[in-house]
């Protein structure tokens, strides 16, 4: 039964620390998704380089937001600051989307 146990408690540890690397990964994959659509979005003149600043801001601002979450959790993120995280990640992509089928003119 200890014998048991202890497997256990190894699994549930190697679990979460997944589950954390799993994490810090997915955002941070996101974010780096999120810049290069940015930046081919420049180089073919799909938006322009305004569009492209507030955007980049909107990312600049949920990378702090995680490391803040992160640094006052013990480099954690709760559920709910997860669910923030990717909600505000889903929609600065549908913005980086609705800029680059915008109809600005680009030079």
């Amino acid at each position: 039964m200890k014998t048991l146990n202890a497997l256990l408690l190894v699994a549930i540890a190697t679990l979460s620390a997944a589950s954390f690397g799993q994490d810090k990964q997915s955002i941070n994959t996101r974010l780096k998704n999120q810049n290069a659509r940015i930046n081919q979005g420049v180089r073919t003149g799909e938006l322009t380089r305004n569009e492209a600043r507030v955007v980049r801001t909107d990312d600049r601002l949920i990378h702090r937001e995680e490391h803040l979450d992160r640094t006052t959790d013990k480099g954690h993120l709760t559920k709910s600051e997860r669910n923030s995280l990717q909600k505000q990640l889903n929609n600065n992509s549908k913005r980086i989307y609705r800029l680059k089928h915008n109809d600005v003119e680009r030079h």
